[in-house]
């Protein structure tokens, strides 16, 4: 697991990556940028600033999350629940560290705990 913590910002997720190397949001950092827009817990990350992300590698995704503090990240994203794409555009800023790492904490417990047939992986927050 990598914690993102320089100089750049982003918009205060915990990333997962779903058993179709599909990357989806596992936690929303509380008091991030990404807390209070439409962004919900199971959207799949599907494009980022016009790119197109579904089943990139994690670290491209985390890498395109992040800019300078005040930039803008145009998210879009597939929701399952509704199966529809939303998109969303977050001012990245940089997120509580000790917010950042309970929200890792309870991803990663939670993935120990998950025995389900998809298993999930945590794998970064940015």
């Amino acid at each position: 697991n990598e914690l993102c913590n320089d100089d750049r910002a982003g918009i205060g997720v915990v990333l997962g990556v779903r058993s179709d190397g599909a990357l989806y949001i596992h936690k929303i950092c509380a008091g991030g940028a990404a807390e209070g827009t439409s962004l919900m817990v199971g959207d799949v990350i599907v494009g980022i600033d016009g790119e197109d992300m579904y089943r990139k590698q994690p670290g491209k995704v985390a890498a395109l999350l992040l800019g300078l503090p005040g930039s803008i990240a145009k998210i879009e994203v597939n929701r399952s629940a509704d199966n529809r794409r939303v998109v969303n555009h977050i001012e990245r800023s940089h997120t509580d560290p000790e917010a950042a790492r309970r929200a890792m904490e309870e991803a990663v417990n939670e993935e120990q705990l998950s025995k389900l047939g998809n298993a999930r992986s945590c794998d970064r927050i940015c």
